[in-house]
This record gives structure tokens, sequence and C-alpha cells, in this order.
């Protein structure tokens, strides 16, 4: 899969509140590790907060939730 528009997401250290995920300069959602060591993403644009083995599933996540993933045609 690749993105639109060139994305370029920046995921920022930001304890003890978690990672902040940015497409430029919109905000896309932020995730945290839980105490029992899932990732918890939580998307800007939904009220889901579904819950990962890694932070990369995690940012994953946040990338399609925010609508910027692409089917790759070739």
């Amino acid at each position: 899969m690749r993105s639109r528009k060139g994305l370029a997401v920046r995921a920022l250290a930001q304890p003890p509140g978690g990672n902040i995920a940015w497409n430029g300069s919109e905000l896309i959602g932020t995730f945290y590790q839980a105490l029992d060591g899932q990732w918890v993403a939580q998307p800007f644009s939904r009220k889901d907060r579904p819950r990962y083995g890694t932070a990369f599933q995690a940012q994953l996540y946040l990338i399609a939730a925010a609508g910027l993933l692409v089917a790759d045609a070739a």
C-alpha cells in the first residue's frame, strides 16, 4: 500500500500522555502503551480505541482511520 500526497507521519514521544501522530500539520491521532503491554490507538476522527501488539500496528491503524492509505493497483 502507498499513501496519498506523499504522506509523512511523524510520531513524537509525549510521555505520559503517549505518542502523537501527525500528517504534516494535521493531527491524526495518538497512541500509547497500556499497563498490560498492549498499544492503544486513539484516532482523532473516531471514538474507537483498538488495542494492538506493537506500536507499528497502532500507527498503521491511525493512518488507515484517517483515510490516508490507498491500494496499490500495480
